[in-house]
């Protein structure tokens, strides 16, 4: 069973032409560990996008990608 996650939650009302609006900021609240997991996820998402859009082919191998990120990690 997966645990809940809980978040905090920030409202702010701000002027928008001649109405207002309410804007709601909800953020997960995470323990050190899940943030660095999902730190990680995004940023091996972004490498691959980042690779999709690249001409270079060396980048493309593996081995370059664990490399990339273990040098991102520190």
């Amino acid at each position: 069973m997966s645990a809940q996650v809980k978040f905090k939650r920030e409202v702010k009302t701000v002027p928008f032409g001649e109405n207002t609006m309410r804007i709601e900021h909800i953020t997960p609240i995470l323990s050190p560990k899940e943030k660095e997991k999902r730190r990680r996820e995004v940023e091996c998402k972004l490498y691959d996008v980042f690779i999709k859009y690249t001409n270079n082919k060396k980048l493309k191998t593996p081995e370059n990608r664990h490399f990339f990120l273990a040098k991102r990690s520190r």
